[in-house]
């Protein structure tokens, strides 16, 4: 049975909780996790929040380190260095391609569009929004969609709610003039 207050969930028998860390690295230090979980991974500017917790788990033989994101703005950050890696690690398991990696210690899933889909093609909507009609209303993204037809100043919304890549990338901006 497992308790609660406003701060974790914890089970007293096994010594166990679940609670939220600091956004800050600097007091990380000297964790000894099974599972941390990073949301909005694309939210951090640098990487040392993921590092940390990622030593945090080694002294674990199942630990799990979970990053949770949106494509986001910044390409040059650690949630796109994870994308980059996750890509690399999706290409061992299908083919040799160079550049493929095989980890069996990292699992990655990555919504997105295709290269080629139309992002105003609501077909294709649910590639990068699995839980659309669950979780995200499909009216909500039609209305940012004929918006971002409509003024291209909306763009970067829309496209960020498709995963598109937005931040320092005019070029996929501009394709859409």
């Amino acid at each position: 049975m497992f308790d609660f207050n406003k701060l974790a969930i914890y089970q007293e028998q096994s010594a166990s909780k679940f609670e939220p860390l600091s956004s800050d690295a600097n007091n990380l230090d000297g964790l000894n996790i099974h599972c941390a979980i990073i949301d909005e991974l694309h939210a951090h500017k640098t990487r040392d929040v993921w590092d940390v917790l990622e030593t945090a788990t080694g002294a674990r033989l199942q630990s799990l380190l979970f990053g949770i994101t949106t494509a986001g703005f910044n390409k040059e950050g650690i949630c796109y260095e994870q994308r980059d890696y996750a890509i690399k690690v999706l290409r061992g398991y299908n083919s040799d391609v160079d550049g493929a990696v095989k980890d069996d210690s990292y699992f990655a899933i990555i919504y997105t569009l295709d290269e080629g889909d139309d992002p105003f093609d609501e077909t294709v909507w649910q590639k990068a929004n699995p839980g659309l009609g669950i979780c995200k209303r499909w009216d909500d993204l039609r209305r940012l969609a004929k918006k971002a037809k409509e003024q291209v100043s909306a763009r970067g919304e829309f496209f960020y709610q498709t995963h598109e890549c937005v931040g320092h990338c005019r070029i996929c901006l501009d394709g859409y003039d």
